[in-house]
């Protein structure tokens, strides 16, 4: 069986690239056998499909229709199934064009994160209600490096952190593509007040690649202003892990997010979190069980100070988040999904051969 996973922005890391190596890579390690091959490309840079697949698996469908491979596929009848990833739903469902709605209708299968996302889609196309999956994401460590646009020395900047709390200040941490949807300004600023008007102190690090230079722009002045900001642009997702795991607070401003996988890794990093309410936050985050959530400042403050202020409450909250994760959140069980939703489609279209069924086609979705 070979199966070809399409995703945008491979060549960054967000978290399009992160869910397609996340599925290759889980699925392949659930594999004994070698009759499962998985490859991934970046469908915005590839124009055409050289081999031949037994499916391809689309992440992030409404932008899937601006790719060269769309014509392709329709050419060739390639089975295929649609994953929305965040902003393709909450953002640009509304701004489609009917090659979507057909792109949709055609599909085998259509996997979201959440109920949420799947209510979207369902009042979008009603007709493809039947055809929704929710799949949440899994937590997943890259075995290596996965960016190569950055790096930085990790045991110096794990010893900056360090100093800070020294000089009383909390550790906060901001993971996040730098693109309007992430509000990064907005969190710049609430952390900037909220620095002016508590004895506490908060110390900023955003990291993430720069996908909108404008919104970069905007950063950059701000930081210039302040001293408790600090960029340090796009990181390996081991690094990223490192500093999740020795702040004090993971930060999340956005206006929507399709299911955020920085949150995830807070949740298994033992990290409390605080997330703006919005589309796909409010999915994975119970108000004072397992994280915070605001809409204005003063609840951004008043979520901040629960956290500082109760040490016990806190340990309630980030276990309970971790909890909730192993339950939740397991790429093992999100690989098993996907490649059960692959053989059904193989097995039903009468793709694999009869000596591959009897092994392949038993499965559970």
């Amino acid at each position: 069986m070979k199966v070809l996973i399409a995703s945008p922005y491979l060549a960054v890391m967000r978290g399009n690239s992160l869910t397609a190596l996340r599925i290759q890579r889980s699925i392949q390690a659930l594999q004994t056998s070698t009759d499962m091959n998985i490859d991934v490309i970046d469908y915005h840079t590839t124009e055409s499909i050289n081999e031949a697949y037994d499916f391809l698996h689309i992440l992030n469908p409404v932008r899937f229709i601006q790719s060269p491979l769309l014509k392709q596929i329709q050419q060739l009848a390639i089975h295929y199934g649609v994953t929305f990833t965040g902003t393709d739903v909450n953002e640009h469902l509304d701004h489609h064009d009917s090659r979507v709605v057909d792109l949709l209708n055609k599909a085998s299968f259509i996997t979201v994160f959440h109920n949420q996302a799947r209510d979207k889609v369902v009042n979008f196309s009603p007709e493809v209600a039947n055809n929704v999956h929710v799949v949440p994401q899994g937590f997943y460590r890259l075995e290596e490096p996965y960016s190569v646009h950055g790096t930085i020395d990790t045991a110096k900047l794990l010893e900056q952190l360090q100093r800070d709390r020294q000089e009383g200040f909390r550790v906060a941490v901001l993971p996040a593509g730098i693109r309007k949807v992430k509000r990064v300004p907005w969190a710049i600023e609430l952390v900037t007040r909220f620095n002016q008007r508590n004895q506490q102190k908060l110390k900023l690090y955003i990291v993430g690649p720069t996908i909108e230079q404008e919104e970069q722009a905007k950063i950059e002045l701000q930081i210039h202003k302040s001293q408790d900001v600090t960029y340090l642009g796009e990181l390996p997702q081991g690094i990223v892990l490192k500093i999740v795991e020795h702040a004090d607070v993971l930060l999340n401003s956005s206006s929507s997010e399709g299911q955020s996988i920085a949150i995830i890794e807070a949740f298994h990093m033992r990290t409390p979190v605080v997330a703006s309410k919005c589309p796909g936050n409010e999915q994975m985050i119970i108000h004072g069980k397992n994280g915070y959530l605001f809409l204005n400042e003063s609840e951004f403050v008043e979520s901040l100070q629960r956290i500082i202020c109760d040490q016990s409450k806190t340990e309630e909250l980030v276990d309970e988040a971790y909890r909730i994760a192993q339950m939740n959140y397991s790429a093992m069980h999100e690989a098993k999904q996907y490649l059960a939703l692959y053989k059904a489609d193989l097995c039903s279209s009468g793709a694999l051969t009869q000596v591959n069924l009897s092994r392949t086609c038993s499965v559970e979705i």
